[in-house]
């Protein structure tokens, strides 16, 4: 005689099963597990790019990869710390000539304003190039200031910036012309601000590059303008509390400040310096990719995926979305994490496909900083679960056609209209669901 059984399966293992069957490649169950602070690109992802662009290297020197080369990028401050995989959208410097302010032709920098220009060439700048220049201001009683002209501007906001260095001098300020931002900064320590203007009042970052005495000098303002022909300043105020264009005789001497590789750029937010010439700069969106077929065990009826990012923005209240990951069809929208600002201005994390997400806002978003954030989702229910930098987990049903996925993104949408402008630090996947509780010890 034959007994009815009830069977129960246990949880765990279930999970040792699955584990037997599939690569465990992150040696925590996940089949996928990137960290891309090694510098290395795992051969399964298709990174693109058009034309070269910038990073810090391991030396804290700017440097230069090459057309459909990833950029793996280091702590300007803290030499040699990688902060993972960059991916910025594509970007363009409005200011020509941006690394050599020795050209003097229309259109550029045409304008040196009581400076002394007999030793001013040859200073190593931070990419090791000697193309720096020495901003010396000489003994007149006047403005001392190097002028360029170019582009224009519209009524939306932009960041300035440069790299500059103390050599006799401490004080350097940007400035912009028609009545808009300036700033002056403090080239000593870590670098701090001094006084700015009030009407436009900017938002400003000063961070030391490298060990040689450089610093980033960045600038972010909303434009009060809209016209052509606009003066962007490297400004030598007389101190860090008077105005750019305020008169002084210089002490006549050689003391002065170094400066190169001046940008500007839409946004608010400095992007990666972007070398110019006779014309404008520009830099192609950072692409990485894969079809879904590379992804060892992909489950298009429930996974769970995690993701740590730093974005590189210090404050952004404009920018609508900014895309940490995206599975989906080719071109087109899918199931992601991404950053979406409130009408407020205020940003949370959400989980979806929709501009103000599904699951969340979850977690309080650190702008400038390490996010944390995992999504585990159920087709079968269509049930989207989200933690976010240690929230409790939040639902939607938004699952936005993840079981009919063809492409896998980082740092990006499907469709390729929004980027990240950051860090990515590692990535996890997961073929199954993990529990909230794990989803929320993920992302603490």
């Amino acid at each position: 005689m034959h007994r009815n059984r009830t069977w129960q399966i246990d949880p765990e293992e279930l999970r040792t099963q699955r584990n037997r069957i599939l690569p465990i490649e992150g040696g925590d169950g996940s089949t996928l597990s990137l960290d891309f602070t090694t510098g290395v690109l795992d051969p399964r992802l298709t990174f693109t790019r058009l034309g070269n662009a910038t990073f810090i290297g391991a030396d804290g020197l700017v440097k230069t990869a090459t057309t459909n080369t990833a950029r793996f990028d280091y702590d300007p401050t803290s030499i040699g710390t990688p902060r993972g995989l960059l991916i910025e959208s594509s970007a363009t410097n409005i200011c020509t000539y941006s690394g050599d302010m020795t050209q003097s032709g229309a259109g550029h920098w045409t304008t040196r304003t009581n400076l002394d220009t007999s030793a001013w060439t040859g200073f190593t700048a931070p990419d090791g190039t000697s193309t720096a220049v020495k901003l010396i201001p000489n003994t007149t009683n006047g403005l001392h200031n190097i002028q360029s002209v170019s582009g224009s501007l519209t009524l939306v906001a932009y960041t300035a910036s440069a790299f500059v260095k103390a050599d006799g001098r401490t004080v350097v300020g940007l400035a912009i012309g028609g009545s808009q931002a300036w700033q002056n900064f403090v080239l000593t320590g870590n670098g701090s601000l001094g006084s700015a203007s009030t009407s436009p009042a900017p938002n400003s970052t000063i961070t030391p590059i490298g060990s040689t005495g450089w610093y980033r000098v960045t600038m972010t303002w909303t434009s009060t303008l809209s016209a052509s022909g606009v003066q962007l300043f490297v400004t030598l105020p007389q101190t860090s509390s008077t105005s750019p264009f305020s008169s002084y005789a210089g002490d006549g001497t050689q003391n002065g400040v170094q400066a190169w590789g001046y940008q500007l750029e839409l946004g608010s937010g400095a992007s990666s310096y972007i070398p110019s010439g006779a014309s404008q700069g520009s830099r192609g969106a950072d692409n990485c990719v894969t079809a879904i077929a590379n992804l060892t065990g992909f489950n298009a009826n429930q996974g769970t995926i995690y993701e740590a990012w730093r974005d590189n923005t210090a404050s952004d209240t404009t920018v609508l979305q900014e895309w940490a990951f995206a599975f989906g069809l080719t071109g087109a929208n899918g199931v992601g994490i991404f950053v979406a600002n409130s009408a407020s201005g205020t940003f949370g994390l959400s989980g979806g496909i929709s501009n103000t997400g599904d699951a969340g806002p979850a977690g309080t978003y650190v702008i400038g900083g390490l996010n944390k954030a995992a999504i585990a989702i159920n087709v079968a229910g269509t049930s989207l679960k989200l933690s976010a930098n240690g929230s409790a987990v939040a639902t939607g049903t938004n699952i936005g056609g993840y079981n009919t996925a063809q492409t896998f993104s980082l740092g990006q949408r499907n469709n390729n209209t929004r980027y990240l402008n950051g860090w990515i630090r590692q990535f996890k996947y997961w073929p199954y669901l993990l529990p909230d509780a794990q989803l929320q010890s993920l992302t603490t």
